[in-house]
C-alpha cells in the first residue's frame, strides 16, 4: 500500500482520484479545507504529508485573470513544494492542459504555464500530465455565457477525455518514477465544441439554443484550428464522448442521490453531486462552495431523523422538492427544496421552511 496524497480531493478530478486509489488499496491522503488541511495558507499540510510518497496536484481556480490565476496556481502549488521538501516527498504529479503554452491571451492557460514552470524549477521530481478537456466542457462554456436562453459557443476543435480516464492515468503515474512531461492524454474522438454542448443541453432536458460564435466568450481565435488537438504521440483514453453522455446522470437521478446520501449519512456520495462552486441558501444559514454545503448539511443531519418526500418536479435543469423534514423533537416540517443542475452536477440549492419549531425544540431540549 503506497501512501499518496491529493491537492484538490474533494473537486470532479480529485475525488476521482481518490476513488482509483482506493479501489486500488493504497492510502489516498485528502489535501482540501474540509479535510482541514489549506494549500493557500498551509494550515495542516505537514501533518498530512506525513509518510506520503507522492502527491498529486488537481487543484483549480475559476479565475480568468492572468494575474489572479498565476497567483493562485503559483501560490498554491510553491506551498505544496515547500511542505513536500520538508516531508521528504519522492514525486510531485501535476495535472495540466495539452498545448497551454499555445494560448498566450488566455488569463488561465497562462496560469497554467507559470504553475508548470514553477514545478519544473522545484527540487521534488515531478511528472507533469498535459491532458485535453474533459467532456464536460462544452456545456460548462455554454453556461458560462448564456443569456436570455441563448449560448454563445466559440467553434473550437477539441478532443475531450473522460474525467475517470484522467483519474486512471494519473495514478498510474504517481506509482511509477518521476517521468517530467508525460505522453499526454486525449479522448478518442475529435469533436467541434458547437456540436458538444448542443447534443449535451439536449441529453440534460435543457432547452437553451446554442450561437456558434467568436463573439461573446471567453475564447480568443488563437485556439482556432488545431490548437486544442494533442500531438499524434499522445495516448487516448477509452472513453468516448457518447459513452459519457449515456451515462452522465439527469437532474432527477441527481437530486435522488442528494436525498439518499443525505438521510444515510454517506457524505462522500453527497459531495460526488455537488458543484465545487455550488451555492445554498435557506433560513438556518447559507454557504458558497460545494465543501461548504456539505458541512451545512452534515450539520444539519444531527438532528434530523429523515424526510419524507411528497413531490418531486423536473423542469430541465432544475427540481422542484415538496418534501416533510422529520426531527426528533418537532413535528414534521413542510420544506420546498429548489435545486439547480448546471455540468453534471448540483449548482445552486434554495431551501424554505419555517424554522422556528425545530429551533423551539432544540432550546426547550438544551
Amino acid at each position: 500500500m503506497t501512501r499518496i496524497a491529493v491537492a484538490g480531493a474533494t473537486g470532479h478530478v480529485g475525488a476521482a482520484v481518490v476513488d482509483v486509489l482506493r479501489t486500488s488499496g493504497h492510502d489516498a491522503v485528502e489535501i482540501a479545507r474540509s479535510a482541514g488541511v489549506d494549500v493557500i495558507t498551509g494550515d495542516g499540510l505537514d501533518d498530512a504529508l506525513t509518510g506520503v510518497s507522492t502527491v498529486i496536484d488537481v487543484l483549480n481556480t475559476a479565475e480568468t485573470d492572468a494575474d489572479a490565476a498565476t497567483a493562485f496556481f503559483t501560490g498554491t502549488t510553491g506551498t505544496l513544494l515547500a511542505a513536500e521538501e520538508r516531508a521528504g516527498v519522492r514525486h510531485h504529479v501535476l495535472l495540466s492542459i495539452v498545448n497551454v503554452d499555445a494560448v498566450p491571451d488566455n488569463g488561465h492557460y497562462l496560469g497554467k504555464v507559470a504553475q508548470e514552470e514553477r514545478v519544473r524549477s522545484g527540487t521534488v521530481p515531478w511528472t507533469i500530465l498535459r491532458a485535453t478537456q474533459f467532456h464536460s466542457f462544452a456545456a460548462m462554456v455554454a453556461g458560462w455565457t448564456t443569456a436570455n436562453g441563448v449560448a454563445t459557443v466559440a467553434p473550437l476543435l477539441v478532443q475531450p477525455v473522460a474525467v475517470a480516464d484522467v483519474a486512471q492515468e494519473l495514478v498510474r503515474l504517481a506509482l511509477g518514477d518521476p517521468q517530467r512531461r508525460a505522453a499526454e492524454l486525449a479522448g478518442p474522438d475529435t469533436h467541434d465544441l458547437v456540436d458538444l454542448a448542443r447534443r449535451t443541453l439536449a441529453a440534460r432536458g435543457e432547452s437553451t439554443a446554442v450561437r456558434a460564435s467568436w463573439q461573446d466568450n471567453p475564447f480568443g481565435t488563437s485556439m482556432a484550428g488545431e490548437v486544442l488537438l494533442p500531438g499524434s504521440d499522445a495516448q487516448t483514453g477509452p472513453t468516448t464522448f457518447e459513452d459519457w453522455l449515456s451515462a452522465e446522470p439527469g437532474p432527477r437521478t441527481l437530486a435522488e442521490t442528494y436525498y439518499q446520501a443525505w438521510t444515510a449519512h454517506d457524505f462522500d456520495r453527497l459531495r460526488d453531486v455537488l458543484a465545487d462552486d455550488a451555492t445554498f441558501r435557506g433560513p438556518l444559514g447559507t454557504a458558497d462552495s460545494g465543501d461548504d454545503c456539505l458541512a451545512g448539511l452534515r450539520g444539519m443531519s444531527q438532528m434530523m431523523t429523515g424526510l419524507d418526500i411528497v413531490r418531486m418536479v423536473v423542469d430541465g435543469p432544475d427540481v422542484i422538492t415538496w418534501y416533510d423534514l422529520l426531527t426528533a423533537d418537532a413535528p414534521p416540517t413542510a420544506t420546498v427544496n429548489w435545486m439547480h443542475v448546471e455540468h453534471g452536477g448540483i449548482a445552486e440549492i434554495r431551501v424554505a421552511f419555517d424554522p422556528r419549531p425545530i429551533l423551539d425544540a432544540s432550546q426547550s431540549k438544551g
